[in-house]
């Protein structure tokens, strides 16, 4: 549940970012998107692999967390390439 409260924190945060016409992103911005979206790929697998084991286990959340990372982290790197 801390996850998807975090998500949702990173998410208005990067609304923010993007409306911010004097934020510049840095190098750190987007090797720390890619760093959360790599965890939360990582999470979401290992959800897939417990389901295979178990029936009742739902991937919903780890997945929309890890699809959530994977876009922010694909909104900053075109962010960045906008900047330059």
């Amino acid at each position: 549940m801390g996850k998807i409260l975090w998500a949702l924190a990173l998410t208005a945060a990067l609304a923010g970012c993007g409306t911010s016409p004097n934020r510049t992103l840095s190098d750190d911005d987007i090797e720390e998107a890619a760093n959360d979206m790599e965890e939360s790929k990582l999470d979401y697998e290992d959800c897939l692999q417990q389901q295979e084991e178990e029936e009742d286990v739902s991937c919903d959340e780890w997945k929309q967390i890890y699809e959530e990372d994977r876009d922010a982290y694909e909104f900053l790197v075109k962010q960045k390439k906008a900047q330059r």
